[in-house]
């Protein structure tokens, strides 16, 4: 039986407090972090290969204050709020839990997953080495995930700017 997507959100705070009696004995914990603001194929295949790796996925939705103050912020996203991407993210089905958060140190710290998974497009990120540092220092393992040959989101973001751009000039 598929459980209903809405049981799937939680809060952080109870995420932490009841980690051990979500998952039993035998099963990984597996961490997924991001905005999640506009979902792709990348997305997708992430969250199967990290299902495939046998245990409970968790994925944290980057808050949407957490948002506003990194890079992306700037730009004006995110485009859905925090509660809209939680919900999207709680339909897929190979994806356990999902909650809220806003630094994702913090949560690995406070977390403790067995595994940290993200899309290949983060691994070499400045903030994608320091969740690799943090979660090795916790005896977890730190992969990369999902297909390569995706468009990712802001890829989808500059087609949809340059398909507006272009429908207005023919409009002019």
């Amino acid at each position: 039986m598929i459980r209903h997507y809405k049981d799937k959100i939680h809060l952080l705070s109870d995420i932490i407090k009841n980690r051990e009696n979500i998952k039993n004995e035998q099963e990984q914990t597996i961490l997924i972090t991001g905005c999640f603001d506009i979902l792709h194929p990348g997305h997708i295949g992430m969250f199967q290969e990290a299902k495939e790796l046998g245990g409970k996925v968790f994925v944290g939705i980057k808050s949407n204050d957490a948002i506003h103050i990194s890079e992306k912020g700037i730009t004006g996203r995110p485009f859905n709020d925090e509660n809209e991407r939680a919900l999207v993210v709680s339909g897929i089905e190979s994806v356990d839990y999902v909650f809220v958060y806003d630094d994702s140190l913090s949560l690995i710290e406070e977390m403790k997953p067995t595994i940290v998974v993200k899309g290949p497009d983060h691994n070499e990120t400045v903030q994608g080495k320091k969740e690799k540092e943090r979660v090795e220092s916790l005896g977890g393992k730190f992969l990369t995930l999902g297909p390569t040959k995706t468009s990712g989101t802001t890829g989808i973001i500059q087609k949809i700017i340059a398909f507006e751009d272009n429908n207005n000039k023919k409009v002019k």
